[in-house]
């Protein structure tokens, strides 16, 4: 969790949170798309 949604759940609670995200896909002109690694989900 993010140091945004930390903070904001210390004061709401568990009170319902509304936040905004986006998606993309991006594809070369091969058809190949781009991936992103994430360093928050801890994965290899």
């Amino acid at each position: 969790m993010n140091d945004y949604i930390q903070s904001m759940r210390r004061l709401i609670g568990q009170e319902t949170l509304i936040t905004v995200g986006c998606g993309a896909i991006i594809e070369d002109e091969h058809g190949r798309i781009l991936l992103q690694r994430r360093k928050d989900q801890n994965l290899s």
